[in-house]
């Protein structure tokens, strides 16, 4: 009998343990699918800016202006934000313009001796055909440039507009972290002091960088948002 019951315990075991484990999928957790149909105000603030963001079959819309030049538009994590040391997501550009549209997943990770913020992000840029990732320090209140902390890009060319990318960025004041879908990841460590502080700013969206005359919107799909604490 209690050989049977061992046997039987170790059959749940071995059937359990790599369900459990692609459950938590190395510490990912799902933050945000979207199936819900609205912007979820306990897991979203939203900077919307000169872009509409809505709820489209199961996905977040961004709608952004391309007549305002240098201009970002954002949902901003608004659960534990401090707590997220890694965010995944998909992201699709669907309708493409003239310009430099690009989508992002961004936060800062601390801030340099000085006092500057330590930006870094992860990106879809549909004019260079590309996957980029880059940091830079910014001085606060008014986020003025200061210097450039990191650049790479992922392979290219690609087909940037009708594709999805699965983006990944980690945040940690000693490395930098990036991966996009199957093309690799990049490291680098950081070749600066990085000092803890209080900007908790992590967001997904979209942005772009100069005005190239165009008067119609780009827009940009984001789904099945994963994040690590």
């Amino acid at each position: 009998m209690k050989k049977t019951q061992y046997l039987i315990l170790l059959l749940v075991v071995i059937i359990l343990f790599p369900l459990n484990t692609l459950a938590g999928e190395n510490g990912w957790k799902l933050y945000d699918n979207f199936n819900s149909g609205i912007i979820d105000s306990q897991l979203w603030l939203i900077d919307d800016s000169s872009a509409r963001i809505s709820i489209e079959a199961g996905m977040v819309k961004f709608e952004h202006d391309l007549r305002v030049p240098n201009d970002s538009s954002y949902l901003i994590f608004n659960k534990n934000p401090q707590k997220i040391k890694a965010i995944r997501a998909k992201v699709k550009i669907v309708a493409d313009t003239l310009g430099d549209p690009r989508a992002r997943i961004g936060g800062y990770i601390g801030r340099d001796e000085f006092g500057n913020r330590i930006w870094h992000t992860i990106g879809t840029r549909s004019e260079y055909q590309r996957n980029e990732c880059y940091a830079g320090a910014y001085l606060p209140p008014n986020d003025d440039f200061q210097y450039d902390v990191f650049y790479a890009h992922f392979m290219r060319p690609l087909i940037m507009v009708d594709e999805w990318y699965t983006l990944e960025i980690e945040f940690n004041r000693n490395k930098l972290q990036y991966k996009a879908s199957d093309l690799g990841i990049i490291k680098h460590w950081l070749p600066i002091k990085v000092f803890k502080s209080d900007d908790i700013f992590k967001g997904i969206g979209t942005r772009n960088g100069y005005d190239p005359g165009s008067d119609g919107p780009f827009v940009v799909y984001f789904d099945d948002v994963y994040v690590k604490y």
